[in-house]
């Protein structure tokens, strides 16, 4: 009977470590279990590090907003995030472990040639890929888990096109791109609606991202003596290109897509960056709208920067993913046709409204750097030729 006690004593004393293990892990399981888990595939580092960076701190700033007005339907939302550097072959890595390993059910994504990779990845495996930034006009034709908040590069290049011939008089104009798929794509529709209206295309120079060095082929292009000059391509490679030209005495009109809105490109032109112009798609920092005068505040506050593109396309495109898991549920299929759903959903870069296409409709406008700010265009504020 002792043996039997003692055994038994034995036994108990076993098993409460085991039960005590269980009662704390039970519950610690299930609080992990109760969050809301959605992909980001930025650069984080290379070339284009900083519009990853600023991706991110939209990103954040919106998942910390839903977080502290109480989840969705009362769960957290976490971000995991994949580096793409801006390279196909990094993003189609990172959109795998997402899909694979951490199981997500929509991620956003930018960069063009990353963007074009990861879409036959997201939707072979029915994950919502969400757009926030990349302008090839093939996403359109990505599939029904792809949507976009940023309208594409054919709407931006036609209609930039036109104004410059229509609006600004322009008939000779010569193009800088970047050798990628973003600029590429973009290019073939800014010749096309050019010619389309009757313009004249003078020169068209390809370079890779992270050259230095633009001289030789502005020389080039300065002998063909165009007008006005389209830059495609992004903001580190565009400020040399401007700021070279100055140098070098060139006064062609620079005009460029929104993504050359950035603080960098402001600070790398300094005074040469005077009166270039750009489209302006949904993002307006001078908008009253209570929810972009927030946004800007309290991007100021939480980063110690000015808001910018980015950022803000980051910033709804979490906010989107959000309101369709509040809308619909938290799997891809749930998300997709909420998305679809959408409807004049009142971001910070303007109402958004998601077509058949699921690309975002949003009105373009034009803006003009002057003294070291992009705002709204008017004509008076252009450079006047000396």
């Amino acid at each position: 009977m002792g043996r039997a006690n003692k055994n038994y004593r034995q036994g108990v004393f076993t098993l409460l470590p085991v039960l005590f293990v269980v009662f704390l892990w039970g519950p610690m399981a299930n609080a992990q279990e109760k969050v809301y888990k959605i992909g980001a595939v930025f650069p984080l580092s290379g070339n284009a590090a900083q519009y990853g960076e600023n991706k991110r701190f939209g990103s954040e700033l919106a998942k910390d907003e839903i977080n502290a007005a109480g989840g969705i339907k009362g769960v957290k939302l976490e971000i995991v995030y994949g580096d793409s550097r801006g390279l196909p072959r990094e993003g189609v890595a990172a959109v795998n472990k997402l899909i694979q390993i951490d199981k997500v059910p929509a991620f956003l994504a930018t960069m063009s040639g990353v963007v074009m990779s990861a879409i036959p990845i997201a939707e072979s495996n029915k994950v919502v890929l969400l757009n926030t930034a990349a302008l090839n006009p093939g996403i359109r034709e990505g599939g029904d888990y792809i949507f976009s908040n940023m309208t594409l590069g054919d709407l931006e290049g036609m209609v930039r096109s036109e104004f410059c011939f229509k609006q600004l008089g322009y008939r000779k104009m010569a193009i800088f791109n970047v050798n990628n798929e973003f600029g590429n794509s973009v290019r073939d529709v800014v010749i096309k609606e050019w010619k389309k209206f009757g313009g004249t295309l003078t020169a068209t120079e390809s370079y890779e991202q992270g050259a230095r060095d633009f001289r030789t082929q502005l020389v080039k292009a300065a002998q063909s003596n165009p007008e006005v000059i389209d830059l495609i391509g992004y903001y580190a490679e565009m400020g040399l290109i401007v700021k070279q030209a100055r140098e070098m005495g060139i006064k062609a009109q620079f005009v460029s897509y929104a993504g050359i809105t950035s603080e960098k490109f402001i600070e790398i032109t300094g005074e040469a960056g005077e009166g270039v112009i750009a489209t302006q798609v949904g993002w307006d920092h001078t908008d009253p709208a209570p929810q972009v005068q927030e946004f800007i505040r309290n991007y100021r506050k939480k980063y110690n920067r000015d808001a910018e593109l980015y950022g803000a396309t980051a910033f709804d495109g979490i906010k989107l993913i959000a309101l369709a898991i509040q809308n619909g549920d938290a799997t891809a299929e749930g998300i997709k046709k909420a998305l679809y759903k959408v409807k004049d959903f009142p971001g910070v870069t303007g109402k958004t409204t998601f077509d058949s296409d699921g690309i975002a409709v949003k009105p373009v406008n034009f803006t003009i750097l002057k003294n070291g700010k992009f705002v709204p265009f008017k004509k008076e504020l252009m450079m006047k030729p000396k």
